[in-house]
């Protein structure tokens, strides 16, 4: 995920997007699953204080076109049949990020689909 995302957007969709509400939905959404620390070394546990402190900055960020997530930290977990395949953990405040992107896709996704549905078209007859 980059700038690219969150800044193609209109500023208002986008800005709507990164409201409290669906901030606190994303808090919870990481907290739920129980993200591990990413390269940054910030659990879970620290988010909290961390987006008291530093949310706005970081939302500007995103507002702004300035946004850049962080390397993911590479993990090698074990597979069933054997060997080992490669795992990226973003870091906490970028599975957050994430998730905002993911709700605002979703926004855009359904306002594209709410026009010019065939179904709904009023037909003017000609004369």
């Amino acid at each position: 995920m980059g700038t690219e995302h969150f800044h193609e957007e209109s500023p208002d969709l986008l800005a709507a997007v990164l409201d409290r509400s669906n901030l606190k939905r994303a808090y919870d959404r990481v907290l739920r699953n129980k993200g591990v620390a990413g390269v940054d070394g910030m659990t879970v546990d620290d988010l909290k204080a961390h987006l008291r402190s530093h949310w706005l900055k970081h939302r500007e960020a995103i507002l702004n076109g300035c946004y850049e997530p962080q390397p993911v930290r590479k993990v090698e977990i074990p597979k069933s049949g054997g060997g080992k395949r490669q795992l990226g953990i973003p870091t906490v405040l970028d599975s957050i990020t994430e998730y905002l992107e993911s709700v605002l896709k979703l926004k855009v996704n359904r306002d594209k689909s709410d026009v010019g549905r065939p179904w709904e078209r009023v037909f003017q007859e000609t004369v």
